[in-house]
């Protein structure tokens, strides 16, 4: 993601953060969405799960709007620590490591969980 889309997404999550943006929030949903279901899915996540899960983490993005400041993080941070509250802490490590390949040049295959049980 360049500069410019992650400064596009910061400005919309401060939208919904102050002014409880609607359409705003509809944009976010409508890229994080898929990706996060998808990332969720290829760790052996069922679609109903995955999308389940998706539900959750974007409810709580609404619903902690308010404590994203973009000088300090990104979405992606903001929506992981969403994970451990609803209750998806096997899949926190695959997507703590996921988010940390940005920065580094080994594999997070050895962090994905085998298998969802």
């Amino acid at each position: 993601m360049n500069v410019e889309v992650r400064q596009h997404f910061a400005a919309l999550a401060v939208a919904v953060a102050r002014n409880r943006d609607q359409t705003a929030f509809s944009e976010l949903f409508d890229f994080f969405a898929p990706r996060l279901k998808s990332f969720l899915m290829r760790q052996n996540a069922g679609v109903t799960e995955a999308e389940e899960v998706v539900q959750e983490v974007m409810v709580i993005l609404w619903q902690k709007a308010h404590l994203y400041n973009p000088e300090k993080s990104s979405l992606s941070d903001l929506a992981v620590s969403a994970l451990p509250a609803i209750g998806v802490s096997m899949w926190h490590g695959a997507i703590v490591a996921a988010h940390s390949m940005r920065t580094s040049r080994f594999s997070c295959r050895q962090h994905l969980p085998r298998r969802m049980t």
